[in-house]
């Protein structure tokens, strides 16, 4: 393989996230096995933790929750939906193509929230109505009169 070759390999590479539902305490290696017989080794991964279900899968009230970070190649992820899609001890599963984030450079000066900014009311905006307002008691003159 020449070193093109290789560059373009790893230009094809994307992120992905798996989050699944698992069946079992053991099911977990098996999901990794699978991954690795397709040469895929996960980078990261949150603990899995034993939740409630709200409601049964495929008859189970309890599963092993979690997810999984890993770099593949876009054509072995359709083998691995195939793969999970027929094995019994995954519940559930949804997987990802993770986005690419891009950091720019803040000043220490410069202040970033991500919390939407709410209109500010001043006393003035409050204090005048508009001109053409009408009051209630004109309101319902003209719409009787309208009625009428």
């Amino acid at each position: 393989m020449t070193k093109s070759e290789i560059d373009t390999k790893d230009e094809e590479l994307r992120e992905y996230e798996l989050a699944v539902l698992l069946k079992g305490e053991n099911a977990l290696e098996s999901l990794i096995l699978i991954l690795r017989k397709h040469g895929i080794v996960p980078d990261s991964q949150s603990p899995f933790e034993r939740i409630r279900l709200a409601y049964p899968i495929k008859k189970e009230n309890e599963a092993e929750f979690g997810f999984l970070c890993f770099k593949s190649l876009p054509d072995k992820i359709q083998l691995i939906d195939k793969e999970l899609r027929l094995v019994s001890y995954a519940l559930r599963f949804l997987l990802i193509a993770r986005e690419k984030v891009v950091s720019h450079n803040i000043s220490k000066h410069e202040e970033v929230s991500s919390a939407p900014t709410s209109p500010q009311i001043t006393p003035e905006s409050q204090a005048a109505p508009a001109k053409n307002m009408l009051s209630n008691e004109e309101l319902k003159a003209r719409l009787e009169e309208i009625l009428k």
